[in-house]
């Protein structure tokens, strides 16, 4: 009698354990450093295409950020910084070893044959003055993804890793 219960019982937890195992996800060795001191704006004019401009706006100035990461982790990895102004924005990423330092920036100008799609996201983070370009006006979201490790979809797989990156800790 024991040994019918116990047979199932040992089985559920052999392969409980087995599974448990199979897919312990590791994490990935870097460490982004957001460089605080080397952030930078500058203010591209440029005029909205007609797809985009209302009636009272015909051009506005584009935010060009640029930020630096250091690696300070001893794996290589693809850092990704996502730029996000009222919910729209766009995503660059770079591949970085360990102990490097690499520069990110936003995209532009755009070209007006983009697709619509680009060029809303493009002109959504447009305003009407140079001056309002200023990260500390425009407030967007900035934040940095890494750690990452997909090793196929039947693979056991780690999520990137989210930090937000505080605006007002850059210097100009």
């Amino acid at each position: 009698m024991i040994h019918r219960i116990f047979v199932p019982f040992l089985f559920l937890v052999v392969t409980g354990l087995v599974v448990a195992s199979c897919c312990e996800p590791r994490v990935k060795n870097s460490s982004p450093m957001v460089l605080e001191n080397t952030y930078s704006d500058t203010a591209i004019h440029d005029r909205l295409p007609p797809t985009v401009n209302g009636p009272s706006l015909d051009s506005g100035y584009y935010p060009i950020y640029k930020l630096s990461v250091k690696n300070n982790g001893t794996e290589a990895d693809t850092f990704s910084l996502q730029f996000l102004r009222q919910g729209i924005g766009f995503t660059t990423s770079q591949y970085v070893m360990p102990g490097q330092t690499v520069q990110f920036s936003t995209p532009g100008p755009i070209s007006d044959t983009a697709a619509v799609s680009a060029q809303f996201i493009y002109f959504g983070f447009f305003v009407s003055t140079p001056d309002s370009v200023a990260i500390s006006k425009e407030r967007p979201s900035l934040t940095l993804y890494y750690g990452s490790i997909y090793n196929g979809a039947e693979a056991c797989n780690t999520s990137p890793i989210p930090m937000n990156v505080d605006i007002d800790a850059l210097h100009h």
